[in-house]
């Protein structure tokens, strides 16, 4: 987990069948929502940060 932006970020074995993410979700404060890609293929067990970006 990691916060960003506002944000908390949480990777690993998930999936949220109402919004579709996968492997890595990130909370606003409001819900939880997917990638804005859309999904991973599979579960994350890292989350790297390179200034403000995962």
């Amino acid at each position: 987990m990691t916060y960003l932006r506002d944000e908390l970020w949480v990777a690993g074995q998930i999936q949220r069948e109402e919004n579709g993410a996968i492997g890595l979700a990130f909370w606003d404060g409001t819900a939880w929502k997917p990638l804005p890609g859309g999904p991973a293929d599979g579960s994350i067990y890292e989350l790297l940060l390179h200034g403000d970006d995962v």
